[in-house]
């Protein structure tokens, strides 16, 4: 069976920032214990 939406964009689908996150962890109750931020090397910031 083929995927008829195979190829397709998805317009719900979006590109979530760091500030998007810790937003959405303060709505939830979540409390992030430690994070680490990765450029696109992989390399960690200071």
């Amino acid at each position: 069976m083929e995927d008829e939406n195979k190829g397709k964009l998805t317009p719900n689908i979006r590109f979530f920032t760091i500030a998007d996150f810790d937003a959405l962890c303060d709505e939830m109750g979540i409390v992030v214990k430690s994070r680490m931020v990765l450029d696109e090397k992989g390399n960690t910031f200071a």
